[in-house]
């Protein structure tokens, strides 16, 4: 047993003060005798004789007073706040839905207003809320008043962002360490994948309030742009996932375009779009915002104009000539210059330069304008990854050459790429044997040119493989190699540039169903409602005793 509101000693005090006024009182009681006179002249001296109260008298109705102060005492342990301790107060956690999906319809103000009401419902001193947007971060913690509640959610606003329930259970459960039982309130749609049940200890029980009956509702699930498969340069193809049976609709230059196929699964493809630059509008109909439509501009694919090195012919000649991207030029404008080390051909163009290593201590040299500002060695892997090159097999290249190899990443007014010429002049060559060299060779050339991106548009919240991410302006988000899930919608820099974060709706937009909890009052007693009902027996109990003249 223990209590919530007080210390033993405060609870043996009580108890000693109650024993000490319920003496007092039954001491001062008016007591009542009954006299026999012989006649009523002497009524007058009786009554002057026989006080109604005397404290020197003998203490009478003992029974009594001992059931007085047990009743008492009984009342005195609930306001102490007696509890079992194979029963410990539970806790409990409110998880508000903060991500796109409370901008649908009304739900977020409904969802605040059921926030409010679960917390009015428990005990504030062991109730914390925490509002999950883009991130979980706490709102009240135990203690805090509905005052304080009602001021910090008057001034939030829905996030455009994935929901971040899920992380915030699961940081909960990660840093429970304890065997209290937790009721855990979700007050929204936010779906939860069954690794949150698996993970759930058996004292900690989870319900859910704002769920819509509505159903699974009519949503944008992906977006993506890839090189047409008519084989033509200059066009791209457009895929996009669909929840429900309405087809998209992308408006472009100021036509609607309608979908040119469509595939199982709620897919849709967009075919041979003009690779120009141009920027687009999707827009789903009967899709509910944010999840009915989605804004970006396409890639702008013109042949590159390569100024190639005559004496390097028998190197790329072919391999140029079969670039569909590529336009080869022996003079007048071009985009880059692929060159001997020692020549001029090009000086002020980017270029892949061909160096003998006695003239070039690395193996690889990269020079980049933007190099200064970059994170070092993760900006020198992103550029490395996005030439192909961290998939050469460094140690054979070594052995076969007889050297050690080293890679150089520098500041240079303009890209370049400088390559020992020995790499390609070797037997058996990885660069120019391989048949992945028409790829190396297709990515330096968009590296050098730095040619606009593809449409890299994915929905927050979820982790986006390859894209080796260097920072949101100069805070760091990922080491080297990591996924980085975009949390909000916008732009976020990486090192293959800017990024385009949209809010789709997860795969998955059907939430777990779970019960409601339970309204104050519901469900099993506590040690503290039977102690009320033992001394509301008792009083019962005195009241008949009463009645029938056993006691005083």
């Amino acid at each position: 047993m223990s209590l919530a509101q007080f210390s033993p000693f405060a609870l043996i005090s009580g108890l000693l003060a109650l024993a000490a006024g319920l003496y007092a009182l039954q001491r001062l009681r008016v007591r009542h005798s009954r006299v026999q006179v012989v006649t009523t002249l002497f009524w007058k001296q009786v009554a002057q004789d026989t006080h109604a109260r005397e404290l020197t008298q003998r203490f009478r109705h003992l029974w009594a007073y001992l059931l007085l102060l047990l009743v008492s005492a009984l009342l005195w342990f609930v306001v102490g706040g007696l509890r079992s301790d194979s029963q410990p107060e539970q806790g409990r956690l409110l998880l508000l839905d903060r991500s796109a999906g409370a901008l649908v319809g009304d739900h977020w103000p409904a969802w605040k207003r059921l926030l409010r009401e679960q917390f009015l419902a428990g005990d504030s001193d062991a109730t914390t809320v925490m509002v999950c947007g883009a991130a979980p971060r706490p709102l009240t913690v135990p203690g805090d008043s509905v005052v304080m509640l009602d001021e910090r959610l008057g001034i939030l606003e829905p996030e455009l962002s994935a929901p971040s329930v899920e992380q915030a259970l699961l940081s909960v459960l990660r840093t429970k360490n304890n065997l209290r039982p937790l009721e855990v309130v979700i007050v929204g749609q936010a779906p939860l994948s069954q690794r949150v049940f698996d993970l759930l200890p058996e004292e900690v029980q989870l319900f859910r309030v704002g769920l819509s009956s509505a159903g699974t509702p009519t949503a944008l699930l992906s977006l993506g742009v890839s090189p047409a498969i008519s084989g033509v340069w200059e066009r791209v193809d457009m895929s996009v996932g669909v929840r429900g049976n309405q087809a998209p609709i992308l408006q472009m230059a100021g036509s609607e375009i309608e979908p040119d196929e469509t595939a199982a699964g709620g897919r849709y493809f967009f075919r041979d779009l003009p690779a120009g630059g141009a920027e687009f509008e999707l827009q789903l109909p009967n899709a509910k915002p944010p999840f009915d439509r989605a804004r970006g501009r396409l890639p702008q694919r013109q042949p590159l104009a390569v100024l190639l090195d005559p004496a390097l012919e028998p190197i790329f000649g072919a391999v140029l000539a079969a670039h569909p991207g590529v336009r080869i030029v022996t003079d007048g404008a071009a985009d880059l210059v692929i060159r001997r080390g020692t020549s001029s051909l090009g000086a002020d163009l980017p270029a892949l330069e061909l160096i003998a290593s006695g003239q070039q201590p690395q193996a690889i040299s990269v020079g980049d304008p933007g190099a200064e500002s970059e994170s070092g060695e993760l900006a020198l892997r992103a550029v490395l990854g996005e030439l192909g090159l961290d998939q050469l097999d460094g140690t054979g290249l070594a052995t076969s050459l007889g050297r050690t190899l080293e890679v150089t990443y520098n500041s240079e007014p303009v890209r370049r790429l400088g390559i020992w010429l020995d790499l390609f002049e070797i037997e058996g060559s990885p660069l120019q044997s391989s048949r992945s060299f028409p790829v190396f060779v297709g990515r330096v050339l968009a590296w050098l040119a730095d040619s606009p991106d593809w449409v890299h548009t994915w929905s927050a919240g979820i982790p986006v493989p390859g894209l080796n991410w260097i920072g949101a302006g100069s805070q760091t988000l990922a080491g080297a190699g990591e996924d980085l899930a975009p949390l909000v919608a916008g732009q976020i820099l990486s090192a293959n540039g800017p990024r385009q974060v949209a809010v789709f709706a997860p795969q998955d937009l059907t939430p777990a169903v779970l019960p409601a909890p339970k309204h104050a009052g519901d469900g099993d007693w506590n040690l503290g409602t039977w102690i009320l009902l033992a001394a509301l027996a008792l009083l019962l109990l005195e009241g008949r005793l009463v009645r029938l003249g056993r006691m005083p």
